[in-house]
């Protein structure tokens, strides 16, 4: 009976999601991180080995060993050529299988993802895609509806002086001229 262990769960706190008159984006944090609750999910990931081999191991787990092609028979040749280029270069630094690698890294860390989707010139195909660091953004105030519109990105919310949050329109495929280029 020596070997008990008593975890108090009582202690979580899940952050506090505000909206601020003053301000165009949403908050969220608790008392402690106020509106850093992204920073303080990386904190416990480079604070804890065994959180950090956790969120590795699962987020390695959800982005696959790869991303291949299957039945390549299905597609034109035309098709089948765009898509494999594209998956050697979803951006020029990038595989595609590198940004998804991110993407995962994200969502298992921070519970979401952000990507940055680039149009080709004639506005018909996805040209590029970035990873947008999900802990740099902020959701907008929603509309009557509550559909967010638009997100903000600053590279530090603890120096917003220095930082200020810039305003992007969130993804809407039916709006393509909407989209943010510049390369975060």
């Amino acid at each position: 009976m020596e070997n008990i262990l008593n975890v108090n769960l009582e202690t979580q706190t899940a952050p506090k999601v505000r909206e601020n008159q003053h301000k165009e984006y949403v908050e969220y944090g608790t008392e402690d991180v106020a509106n850093a609750y992204p920073q303080f999910l990386i904190d416990l990931y480079y604070n804890s080995s065994t959180h950090a081999a956790i969120i590795n191991a699962t987020s390695e787990m959800i982005a696959g060993e790869n991303l291949e092609c299957e039945d390549e028979d299905n597609y034109d040749l035309q098709s089948y050529v765009r898509l494999k280029k594209f998956m050697k270069c979803a951006n020029p630094k990038e595989t595609l299988h590198e940004v998804v690698k991110k993407l995962s890294f994200d969502f298992k860390l921070q519970g979401g993802y952000a990507i940055n989707i680039v149009w080709s010139k004639d506005k018909k195909s996805i040209a590029e895609i970035y990873h947008i660091p999900v802990e740099r953004l902020r959701a907008g105030r929603p509309d009557e509806l509550g559909k967010v519109c638009e997100y903000f990105i600053s590279s530090d919310w603890n120096n917003l002086r220095e930082h200020p949050p810039i305003g992007v329109p969130a993804f809407d495929p039916n709006n393509i001229e909407s989209s943010y280029k510049k390369n975060l």
